[in-house]
């Protein structure tokens, strides 16, 4: 299994989450609720090998937004390497990161979509899964 978190490559085998890969890599990628999908801190962009993903988890279709699925959002501690082949993602932290250093005055309209999207998710996620 070939994947890549933000830029670098990190060894992780098919059956594990992205998230869980990412941890053992020490890749920068946010952890906070323990794996469950509830923080929303493991947000990733796909930039390569979404089908060898698995399916979006039920926990990802409460949470994610059409649009953050359409721009190839997962949540790592949900996104399961389904497949061998190339897996490139990016995660939130790292993309704000480059944003700082690259075009600053982009951050406020990323956050004003990323915040929109979790407002407008949040509570029909939790419904969902209770």
């Amino acid at each position: 299994m070939n994947l890549i978190i933000n830029d670098k490559t990190a060894q992780a085998s098919v059956g594990e989450t992205v998230g869980k890969a990412a941890r053992l890599n020490h890749s920068h990628v946010g952890y906070v609720c323990g794996g469950h999908g509830l923080c929303q801190a493991c947000y990733i962009t796909v930039q390569e090998g979404a089908d060898c993903l698995g399916p979006l988890t039920d926990v990802e279709k409460a949470f994610l937004s059409p649009r953050q699925i359409a721009a190839g959002g997962r949540m790592a501690c949900q996104a399961t390497l389904a497949k061998e082949g190339t897996v490139k993602v990016l995660s939130r932290p790292e993309e704000v990161r480059r944003m700082v250093f690259s075009n600053p005055l982009e951050l406020f309209g990323y956050a004003a979509e990323m915040g929109k999207d979790t407002a407008q998710q949040i509570g029909p996620g939790v419904q969902n899964l209770i």
